[in-house]
C-alpha cells in the first residue's frame, strides 16, 4: 500500500470529514438562498428578526406581524416576557416600515453565499479525488495530482472561512442594542428610546449565528487546518516512495513467489526442449532416410557397421565421397 496505516487513516478521515461538514454547510446555504427568493415566511419572532436582518427583500412583499400565541419549537430559546417585548418592538417597526430592507446586508449575504457554496463544492470534489487516490493506491508524482487538490482547496476554504467570519463578526457590535440595530437596518423613523426594555441579545443573535456558521464553530475550523497539514505531509511522503515499494506491501513474499515461478518455468522449458528436439531429429532422420539413393544408403551402412567386438568399423576419412 502506498501509505502507512496512520496516514491512510488520516486521508480517509479527512475525506469523510469533508463530506459531512460540506453537506451541512451547503444545506444551510441552500436554505439561505431559498429565503432570499421570497419562499420563506417566518412566523416566530426569532426567525423573523433573523430573516429581516439579512434575507428580506422588498420584492417579497409586505412583512406580516408575528403572533405570540401558539406553541413553537423556538419558544425554548426565549422567555415569554422577552418574547412579548421583542414582538411588540418588531410589529411596531414593520408597521411603520412595511418594506424595510437592509440592501447592504442582502448584497453582502448573497455574495458570501455564492463564494462559500463554490468553495465547498470544489472542496467536495477534491475530497473525492483524495478518496480515489487512496483507493487506487496512487504512487509517486501522481500523488500531487490526486491529493494536491484537496490540500489546495482546504487551504482556500480555510481562508474563505477566516474572511467571512471577520465580515460577520464586525456586524456584532453594530447590532448590540436597539439604536445600533435600527442604524444597521437604515431605519430612522423609530425612536429607540421607547424600546429600552427590549432584550438586545436577540437583535444581536443573527450576526452571532452567522459568525459561528462561517467560522464552523472554530473547532471544526481547527480540525480542517490539522487535516490540511497531515494530508500535505502524507502526499509528500508518498510521492518519495519508489514504485516497487508502493506496489509491494510485502516484498519478501513477492520475491519468493517470483523465484519459485521462475524455476518452474525454467524446468518446464528444459523438459520440453529436449523432447521437442528429439522428435524433430527423428522426423528429419526418417525423411532423410527415404530421400537417400541406394548408393548413399550402402555407404552409410558401411560407415556405421559394427564388428563382432562391438567396435565401430567406420573407416577413416569416411567423409570422402564414395565412388562406385
Amino acid at each position: 500500500m502506498c501509505l502507512s496505516k496512520t496516514y491512510l487513516g488520516i486521508c480517509v478521515f479527512s475525506m469523510i470529514w469533508t463530506f459531512v461538514q460540506s453537506i451541512i454547510h451547503i444545506g444551510g446555504i441552500i436554505l439561505g438562498y431559498y429565503a432570499t427568493q421570497c419562499k420563506f415566511k417566518p412566523t416566530h419572532i426569532l426567525t423573523s428578526i433573523f430573516y429581516v436582518t439579512y434575507f428580506y427583500q422588498s420584492k417579497c412583499g409586505a412583512l406580516t406581524p408575528v403572533d405570540t400565541g401558539g406553541v413553537h419549537f423556538w419558544d425554548i430559546f426565549i422567555s415569554d416576557d422577552d418574547m412579548s417585548k421583542l414582538s411588540h418592538f418588531y410589529n411596531d417597526v414593520i408597521k411603520v416600515n412595511n418594506h424595510v430592507e437592509n440592501e447592504n446586508g442582502i448584497t453582502r449575504m448573497k455574495t458570501w453565499m455564492e463564494v462559500i457554496f463554490l468553495s465547498d463544492c470544489f472542496w467536495v470534489i477534491s475530497a473525492a479525488s483524495l478518496g480515489m487516490g487512496v483507493l487506487f493506491r496512487i504512487k509517486e508524482k501522481w500523488c500531487f495530482f490526486f491529493y494536491g487538490p484537496y490540500v489546495f482547496f482546504t487551504f482556500i476554504v480555510i481562508i474563505v472561512d477566516v474572511i467571512s467570519t471577520t465580515v460577520f463578526a464586525l456586524d456584532i457590535p453594530k447590532t448590540s442594542n436597539v439604536s445600533q440595530w435600527l442604524d444597521f437596518m437604515n431605519i430612522d423613523n423609530i425612536n429607540a428610546t421607547m424600546y429600552t426594555d427590549v432584550p438586545a441579545i436577540y437583535l444581536n443573535l443573527p450576526a452571532i449565528i452567522l459568525t459561528a456558521y462561517s467560522s464552523r464553530i472554530v473547532i471544526v475550523w481547527l480540525i480542517n487546518i490539522l487535516c490540511c497539514f497531515l494530508v500535505l505531509r502524507a502526499t509528500i511522503i508518498n510521492s518519495r516512495l519508489p514504485f516497487e515499494q508502493n506496489s509491494n506491501p510485502n516484498p519478501t513474499t513477492d520475491n519468493n513467489e517470483d523465484r519459485i515461478r521462475t524455476w518452474q518455468m525454467f524446468y518446464e522449458d528444459t523438459q520440453i526442449k529436449p523432447s521437442t528436439s528429439g522428435i524433430m531429429n527423428q522426423t528429419n532422420n526418417r525423411e532423410l532416410r527415404f530421400q537417400r539413393t541406394p548408393v548413399e544408403r550402402k555407404r552409410n551402412f558401411r560407415e556405421h557397421s559394427v564388428d563382432g567386438a562391438g567396435r565401430s568399423s567406420r573407416r577413416p576419412f569416411s567423409n570422402i565421397p564414395y565412388i562406385e
